[in-house]
């Protein structure tokens, strides 16, 4: 593996993967609020 000029392959890709994985917490607290909404809603339909 040669090591772009300028660039440090390594870095990079710990930059990439940390941004990857930001993105997918964000996205999980994201789907929790989702199914919390949706569990209360539903809760309230029910008892009406």
């Amino acid at each position: 593996m040669t090591t772009p000029v300028g660039g440090n392959f390594s870095a990079d890709m710990q930059n990439a993967i940390a941004q990857q994985q930001a993105i997918t917490a964000e996205a999980a607290k994201t789907n929790v609020e989702l199914a919390k909404s949706t569990t209360v809603k539903d809760a309230y339909g029910k008892i009406r």
